[in-house]
């Protein structure tokens, strides 16, 4: 596993996600209630807070090991983390949240890259997490992603619909 790989498939998968919603109008993307409860702006703004969690406490637990006290929020109150970011993202503007989307996305990318493909291909780089480092990018960002980008994608079929 290699940072080329990595960036690649996360790029393609992003690229696909944002092709779903391509030619929504910003109402249709700001409408709540066509993903579970959220719009698909709520989606990307969810996506972009795991993204920005993930950047910012990759580095040091790659380094150390150490299970980061944001996760063990995250576990303990999940659903009440995923509405308090999503909540304060609300006010940003479809184009503006899909400016924020890149920008992390961006950052990601350049943090995947400036760990390089030692650090990527190494098993095991914390104790919960058996895979490559790599692989942990695949799986916690990519499949993530490809979860929520699978109803947006429903959610963007049925309001091109109506």
């Amino acid at each position: 596993m290699n940072a080329e790989t990595v960036t690649e498939r996360l790029t393609a998968q992003r690229q696909a996600l944002l092709d779903t919603i391509a030619n929504l109008s910003d109402e249709a993307l700001d409408r709540k209630g066509t993903v579970g409860s959220w719009s698909i702006k709520n989606t990307l703004a969810h996506l972009v807070a795991w993204e920005e969690i993930v950047t910012r406490i990759t580095p040091e637990r790659a380094r150390t090991g150490a299970y980061p006290e944001v996760l063990r929020a995250l576990n303990a109150e999940g659903d009440i983390y995923n509405e308090q970011t999503v909540s304060g993202r609300d006010h940003l503007t479809s184009k503006e949240q899909l400016a924020e989307l890149a920008r992390v996305r961006a950052e990601l990318l350049e943090m995947i890259r400036g760990m390089g493909d030692e650090a990527l291909g190494r098993a095991h780089p914390w104790p919960e997490w058996p895979g490559s480092l790599g692989a942990y990018f695949l799986a916690r960002v990519g499949e993530h992603e490809e979860e929520h980008a699978a109803a947006i994608g429903a959610a963007a079929e049925q309001l091109r619909t109506e």
